[in-house]
């Protein structure tokens, strides 16, 4: 079900990118995210990566910060990235996922006006917390991992600063929406 469901998001994005192709305004374009741009965008996830067995205690949220930086002609970014999710088993029993990490991305040029499209990685850690609430053990406990993601995404500006955006990719959500402030 999980994958049918990313499958029609990747379609939809798709499709819907291609449409716009056709639809812009050539005589007003301007690259949406340019060189020394500095956006940060905070998002909701729809699909939880970790969290995803028992109730969802605190949803995926995520904040991310770019800069925009242009080198041999190829448009980048670069910047961080810092996700959360809990999540309850039963009665007794909590995980919490934190992820940290730095990610760069390739913007992809369409020639729509206010869209920002790009693709990316992100290299990171995962902190995992379990905590035991038992009514005879009470315990903490901590490990964490490595994280590497990749993503894909948008973003459409609706003024010169603010954008609504949306990333597919595997990090603390399979699926993120969220809004966009560019400085």
């Amino acid at each position: 079900m999980r994958n049918k469901l990313v499958l029609v998001v990747m379609i939809l994005f798709i499709a819907a990118t291609g449409t716009a192709l056709f639809a812009q305004d050539w005589q007003n374009y301007s690259p949406s995210f340019q060189d020394g741009d500095f956006a940060v965008q905070a998002g909701l996830g729809l699909i939880p990566t970790f969290a995803y067995y028992g109730d969802i205690t605190i949803p995926p949220i995520s904040v991310a910060v770019d800069y925009g930086k242009t080198i041999a002609d190829l448009p980048l970014s670069f910047g961080g990235f810092l996700g959360y999710t809990s999540s309850k088993y039963y009665s007794y029993y909590e995980l919490s996922y934190l992820i940290i990490g730095a990610r760069a991305a390739y913007h992809v040029d369409f020639e729509v006006k206010n869209l920002d499209a790009y693709a990316g990685v992100m290299l990171g850690y995962n902190v995992i917390m379990e905590k035991v609430l038992d009514s005879t053990y009470h315990g903490s406990y901590g490990s964490g991992a490595l994280a590497f993601s990749g993503y894909v995404g948008a973003r459409y500006f609706f003024t010169d600063n603010l954008a609504a955006y949306g990333e597919l990719g595997y990090g603390i959500s399979v699926i993120s929406l969220g809004v966009t402030y560019k400085f």
